[in-house]
């Protein structure tokens, strides 16, 4: 299955939508705790105002890690650290979560798991990035062994021709199908 590629406007417009929506949820929050007095509420609208910027960093870094995997094979090589980025500051919020939970019940519910953060983090910041990488190098091989006769670069007449970054990404992509390919034909002869 093909990875279908986000327009550049859509990704963004899609970002800053979801941005405006949370602060319009904080906005929310913060005035229904200044008219009602509803401790929960108060609770939700501090949470949020102490974590807004958290949630913005982490929206930016989600956005990036968009922007970039929408681009052709090189240009996107970037995108899993800023993937990965982002998920540890998702953890983190959901660290904060289980702590609002925490002062809401009363209880130190989540106090065992406090010790193994650290380890939990670096945990999802490679897993994220290793899963970035497979995935953009297996589309890149799903690119070159299904559509490799189709995607063959045509010669143009002049030296000094403009090429795209599509022909430039056509060409690293054969070149590592070769690569790879003489590389795993070179290990079954041995």
């Amino acid at each position: 299955m093909a990875h279908h590629r986000r327009s550049i406007p859509g990704i963004i417009f899609s970002a800053f939508f979801g941005l405006l929506v949370f602060f319009l949820i904080v906005l929310g929050f913060n005035y229904a705790a200044a008219n009602t007095g509803i401790e929960i509420i108060d609770f939700m609208a501090d949470f949020l105002n102490q974590n807004m910027l958290l949630i913005v960093l982490m929206s930016l870094l989600f956005l990036a890690a968009d922007l970039l995997r929408a681009m052709i094979f090189p240009l996107n090589l970037p995108s899993p650290f800023f993937s990965a980025a982002a998920c540890v500051f998702l953890v983190e919020f959901l660290m904060r979560i289980f702590g609002l939970a925490e002062r809401l019940a009363g209880e130190a519910i989540f106090d065992a798991f406090r010790p193994l953060v650290p380890l939990i983090y670096f945990l999802v910041f490679f897993a994220v990035l290793i899963g970035g990488y497979i995935s953009i190098f297996s589309e890149l091989f799903n690119v070159c062994n299904g559509n490799r006769k189709d995607e063959k670069i045509e010669k143009k007449e002049g030296p000094f021709d403009d090429h795209s970054w599509e022909d430039v990404g056509k060409e690293f992509r054969n070149m590592m199908y070769e690569a790879f390919h003489n590389a795993k034909e070179d290990m079954k002869k041995d």
